[in-house]
C-alpha cells in the first residue's frame, strides 16, 4: 500500500528491534512445553467472552460459561483481538 513504516535498530543503539516468529511453530512449541508442566491446564476449545479486573484478581469468562481467576491475565491473540 501507499503507507510504509521504517524501523532502524542503529538509531536506537541496539542490535535488533525484535524478531518475527512463525505463528504455527511458536504455538506448537508453547503447547508442547506447557503440556508437560505441573499445575498447568491447557484449554483449547473455548474462546474468551469477557474479562473483569478486580483489585486482587482478574476473572475471564469463557464462551462455554467457565470462569478462570488469576492474578495476571495476558491477552496475546493478535490484531483481531476483542
Amino acid at each position: 500500500g501507499p503507507a510504509s513504516i521504517t524501523f532502524d535498530a542503529a538509531e536506537q543503539g541496539v542490535a535488533e528491534l525484535g524478531w518475527i516468529a512463525e505463528n504455527d511453530l511458536l504455538r506448537a512449541a508453547l503447547w508442547a512445553t506447557c503440556a508437560g508442566l505441573p499445575g498447568v491446564d491447557l484449554l483449547a476449545a473455548s474462546a474468551p467472552a469477557a474479562v473483569r479486573i478486580g483489585a486482587e484478581a482478574a476473572v475471564v469468562t469463557l464462551a462455554d460459561g467457565r470462569e478462570l481467576e488469576a492474578a495476571l491475565v495476558v491477552g496475546a491473540d493478535g490484531h483481531e483481538s476483542w
